[in-house]
């Protein structure tokens, strides 16, 4: 098509092809499909098509769909860049969490259900790669803050039991455990190999904080990662410690699940 000075001519020199519906004066000249188009046009604008469902779940990264803990009917998965929660009694009953600019590749919900984290691969609209990770309320649907950190791509993240921290791995190694009452990282390290198992095992009060005892698989060793606070430097530190397992027998075990019984 060329654009002349007069006007854009193309198509058989018809100018009225640039022109909108709207803005064309009718010629009394229509057809009969015209009018029956338009009248159609009508009835499609009163009566809109209605989404029943979004589908779609490529699995392409671990544990990106989970079931709510107190809703059998209720689970979340990642669609992209969205987090949709979804509902299986009530197909109409679908909720998107936007705000992620990468595929969501992470996913957790508290033991309460009540907190939703998503993480992301790292963004390519800035310098870092970094990989946000968001905090949901899962009622209200309201992102509630963004925890910065990890690089490139979440690969797990799990809460605490009483919702005070999160803890979260990227693919660099990287290991962070942020506070949930104030979103700051109150533990950060480099571990020696990719973890493949993160999972919060036990608790208890010691003194005026709680100690926390989690579960990490770090190559092909599982370890006991004891955070506690300590009152001398006034900072929460973790120290780690394999634990015991049966020989391997000279295989090369590598964990990739893990979970706790009710009484812990």
């Amino acid at each position: 098509i060329e654009m002349s000075g007069r006007g854009p001519v193309g198509a058989s020199n018809r100018a009225d092809l640039f022109t909108s519906r709207s803005d064309a004066q009718s010629t009394g000249r229509e057809s009969k499909n015209d009018e029956y188009d338009h009248k159609h046009d009508d009835v499609d604008d009163q009566n809109p098509l209605q989404l029943e469902h979004m589908l779609g779940y490529a699995g392409d990264y671990h544990r990106t769909i989970l079931a709510s803990p107190h809703d059998e009917n209720v689970f979340m998965k990642s669609l992209g860049s969205l987090v949709s929660i979804e509902n299986l009694a009530d197909p109409h009953s679908q909720t998107f969490l936007r705000g992620h600019d990468m595929p969501v590749c992470a996913l957790a919900i508290s033991d309460s259900g009540s907190l939703i984290a998503s993480g992301q691969l790292g963004t390519k609209n800035f310098k870092g790669c970094a990989a946000p990770i968001f905090l949901w309320h899962a009622t209200s649907h309201r992102r509630l803050a963004v925890l910065r950190g990890l690089a490139n791509k979440v690969t797990m993240l799990a809460f605490s039991q009483d919702e005070a921290f999160i803890c979260g791995c990227d693919e660099d190694c990287f290991f962070y455990v942020w506070d949930l009452g104030t979103s700051e990282v109150v533990f950060g390290q480099k571990l020696t190999a990719p973890a493949t198992v993160l999972k919060w095992a036990e608790q208890k009060k010691v003194g005026h904080y709680f100690s926390y005892e989690l579960v990490l698989g770090i190559g092909g060793s599982i370890n006991q990662a004891l955070l506690s606070y300590d009152n001398f430097r006034m900072q929460w530190v973790m120290t780690f410690k394999p634990y015991q397992v049966p020989p391997s027998g000279g295989l090369q075990r590598c964990f990739n699940c893990v979970d706790m019984s009710k009484d812990r």
